[in-house]
C-alpha cells in the first residue's frame, strides 16, 4: 500500500526549499500517532527528510480530530510562517461543519453551509499568504453537508 501513496505535485521540492533555508517543516496529521512507525516509512518512501521525525510529526491522539492543541504546540516554540492543508480544519476549527443528527432539513444543511461561507470570507486575507490549499476532491470537511448523499443530488 506505501507504493500507493503519492505527493501533491511541488510539494516536496517546497519541503526541500524550506528546510534548506532553516525552516522546520511539521506534519500536523490525522493519521493516528500510534501508527508512527508507518507515518515514518511513507514519509521516507516519499522522499521526505524524516529527520526528528517524533517531534515533528504531530499525529492523532484518541480519536481527536481537532488540531488547535496540535498547532498551538508548535507555536509555542516556532513562528508558524504558513499552514498547508487540503481541509479548512487544516487551519482552524472556526471552519469545521456543524454537528447534525441524520435528519437535519435542507434549511438548516444550507444555513451551515452559508455560515461556513461566511467565516472563509472573514477570513480571506489569510489565504494565499497564511493558509495555502492543497486540492482534495477525495475527501473533507466539504463532504458534510451531503450527509452520505450523492452529492449531485444537491446541484441546482
Amino acid at each position: 500500500m506505501i507504493d500507493r501513496v503519492r505527493l501533491v505535485p511541488g510539494s516536496k521540492e517546497l519541503i526541500d526549499y524550506a528546510e534548506a533555508r532553516g525552516i522546520t517543516v511539521f506534519f500536523i496529521s490525522n493519521r493516528k500517532a500510534t501508527s508512527a512507525g508507518a507515518n515514518t516509512k511513507t514519509l521516507n518512501h516519499l522522499g521526505i527528510n524524516t529527520e526528528n521525525i517524533k517531534q515533528r510529526f504531530l499525529g492523532m491522539e484518541a480519536e481527536k480530530t481537532d488540531k488547535t492543541e496540535r498547532r498551538d504546540r508548535v507555536k509555542e516554540k516556532y513562528e508558524v510562517l504558513m499552514y498547508f492543508g487540503d481541509n479548512l480544519r487544516d487551519f482552524s476549527e472556526e471552519f469545521a461543519f456543524p454537528k447534525f443528527n441524520k435528519d437535519y432539513t435542507f434549511a438548516e444543511r444550507q444555513a451551515a453551509i452559508d455560515t461556513r461561507n461566511s467565516i472563509v470570507r472573514q477570513a480571506k486575507r489569510q489565504f494565499g499568504d497564511e493558509y495555502i490549499v492543497l486540492p482534495n476532491p477525495v475527501y473533507g470537511e466539504w463532504t458534510k453537508p451531503f450527509n452520505g448523499q450523492d452529492p449531485k443530488k444537491f446541484l441546482p
